[in-house]
């Protein structure tokens, strides 16, 4: 675990987005810590996936669809546009944890 001020202790990081984890693995590595042995790191998967598989460690992502996401909320803006009688819809989309190095001290 790693004490990032007096007092307070976290076992692990969640970062917006793939970039920001590799830049707070560099930064924690830098600074003497193991991953994910002293802290895990946990991202979105939103850029290039081979950045974060071989990146040392390997970084953990959740994959989220973003383009079809970004699909779904064109329709939706175009159906809204045409008709005032859309309700509330609820759209749930699949995402996937890729788990690496960066959140598993067993993955070699």
């Amino acid at each position: 675990m790693a004490r990032m001020k007096e007092g307070t202790e976290v076992d692990c990081i969640f970062c917006a987005s793939d970039a920001l984890a590799r830049g707070t693995a560099y930064s924690f590595i830098k600074n003497g810590y193991r991953i994910p042995e002293d802290i895990g790191i946990l991202a979105i998967g939103n850029g290039d996936s081979e950045l974060s598989e071989f990146f040392i460690p390997s970084i953990s992502v959740i994959n989220i669809p973003m383009e079809q996401m970004s699909a779904m909320c064109y329709e939706l803006v175009e159906k809204g546009m045409y008709r005032q009688d859309i309700g509330v819809e609820h759209i749930f989309f699949d995402t996937e944890l890729i788990s690496r190095r960066s959140t598993d001290a067993t993955e070699s």
